[in-house]
């Protein structure tokens, strides 16, 4: 391994998702940042004029292997939280129809497709565990995500908003309603009490 293909990947893979992992979420998960700390210490290493030039070989080895696990942790983060935000879409079948930009029929089609290549990415992952080849989990990976995004560019913030605030004060009103029936039982139950004695 030389310093530019270490450099090649930081630039080109693990920044990319670890950007949009971050975005995503709001937030740095712990994990990854643990990852990325680990792998400086290794460079810090590879970069001291008193290594030899074997231990330098080995660190810089070392600082990849922890940004490559960086890397498929941030896309299986993202997946997961992808996933639930999905996973809440397609389970209200009335939010699905109101918010998105594409045809319900589109819409779970997508989601089937999404849902096959998270399957496909992990099938992937365990068969290749052990083995010097992690490029290929994260390339799986990072389609799984590619049909996340197909799902949710497609919905309408305005539309969800509207939404949202549909259902909040559908929820007041129905509150309401039963607060109104709660006391009219009430007082209708005093009365009844009071005349019967």
């Amino acid at each position: 391994m030389q310093l530019k293909d270490f450099l090649e990947f930081y630039h080109n893979i693990f920044i990319p998702i670890y950007s949009d992992t971050v975005a995503y979420l709001a937030d740095k998960p712990v994990q990854i940042i643990i990852e990325i700390e680990n792998a400086f210490a290794h460079l810090i290493v590879y970069l001291d004029d008193d290594t030899d030039q074997k231990t330098e070989e080995d660190n810089l080895k070392k600082a990849y292997n922890h940004i490559a696990r960086a890397a498929l942790d941030s896309y299986k983060i993202l997946w997961v939280k992808m996933s639930e935000d999905i996973d809440e879409l397609v389970r209200d079948k009335t939010k699905r129809k109101f918010v998105t930009n594409i045809p319900e029929r589109e819409l779970m089609e997508n989601f089937i497709i999404f849902k096959e290549k998270a399957k496909e990415a992990r099938r992937i992952e365990i068969k290749n565990v052990g083995r010097d080849n992690i490029i290929k989990t994260i390339n799986a990976y990072k389609e799984a995500i590619g049909a996340g995004w197909n799902i949710l560019r497609n919905i309408d913030q305005d539309k969800l908003a509207s939404y949202k605030k549909f259902t909040i004060k559908k929820m007041i009103r129905e509150q309401w309603i039963g607060f109104v029936i709660g006391v009219v039982a009430s007082l209708v139950a005093s009365l009844i009490l009071r005349y019967m004695q």
